[in-house]
């Protein structure tokens, strides 16, 4: 870890939310790329951004649109096996 980032404080003072935080932010991040494509609304257009506590961006709008699936081909794999074990059973 960073030795100087202080987002979630430091020392006895430190945010007690900070672990589950970075664990759900390592997990949506990379879910939200992979389920959806994103481009911005006018890529021409500069980013302006007002810097305060935290960098917010300004007019910033963007389009989100869903992935297809890819299509999975059965190739007698591990589906075809279980078919046959439950065959098997009956």
């Amino acid at each position: 870890m960073n030795l100087y980032h202080f987002a979630f404080g430091a020392g006895t003072r430190a945010c007690i939310g900070r672990n589950i935080s970075l664990l759900e932010i390592g997990k949506a991040l990379p879910t939200w790329l992979r389920i959806f494509d994103i481009a911005l609304a006018d890529p021409e257009k500069d980013w302006r951004v007002h810097n305060a506590f935290v960098v917010k961006q300004l007019d910033a709008t963007a389009y989100f649109s869903m992935r297809e699936a890819p299509k999975l081909e059965k190739s007698g794999g591990f589906e075809k096996e279980m078919v046959n074990v439950e065959v098997e059973r009956v």
